[in-house]
């Protein structure tokens, strides 16, 4: 059995709470690595938008616009992280978005609500970055209002008896 000395265990507990991806000791994670963790983020942002778009157009008055400007939130939290791409390797990652489906509302409401709070657990884990945290911290409070209007739209839905 192999034997660790202190500091191989602490760098691989940090590894492990990080979330981060094996990196031979020694090693700093590449810029393009950066790009590589936020595009699935860049993609959840992208679908986010179009599921509060075709949940805009079942809702009427205030809320269809409400679930519109979350939207616009969802496609400017996009291009945010694509310019934090831009900045840390160039050019993003290329994302592709699967078409949407038509949904029952109730179910594309709690999938919403899932890619929400997804989204606002990793802006939380990146608020601490001493370059983008502010950024990441105002994300993650957007996120957060949009997870609030979505429990308060799915709990305003008449109830379904059960058949």
């Amino acid at each position: 059995m192999e034997q660790f000395n202190s500091e191989q265990v602490r760098r691989i507990w940090k590894r492990v709470q990080s979330g981060a991806a094996y990196a031979p000791s020694g090693a700093e994670p590449k810029e393009r690595d950066v790009c590589l963790n936020l595009s699935e983020m860049i993609a959840r942002e992208a679908m986010g938008k179009a599921m509060f778009m075709q949940l805009a157009g079942r809702f009427p008055g205030k809320n269809g616009v409400m679930l519109r400007q979350m939207a616009k939130q969802e496609q400017s939290h996009s291009a945010i992280l694509r310019g934090i791409c831009k900045i840390a390797a160039e050019s993003p990652p290329a994302v592709k978005i699967p078409q949407l489906t038509a949904t029952p509302t109730p179910i594309l409401l709690r999938r919403c609500y899932g890619q929400c709070l997804q989204n606002l657990s990793e802006y939380e884990k990146r608020a601490s970055d001493p370059q983008f945290g502010g950024t990441f911290e105002r994300m993650a409070q957007q996120e957060q209002e949009h997870c609030r209007v979505l429990l308060a739209l799915l709990g305003s839905l008449p109830i379904q008896k059960r058949r």
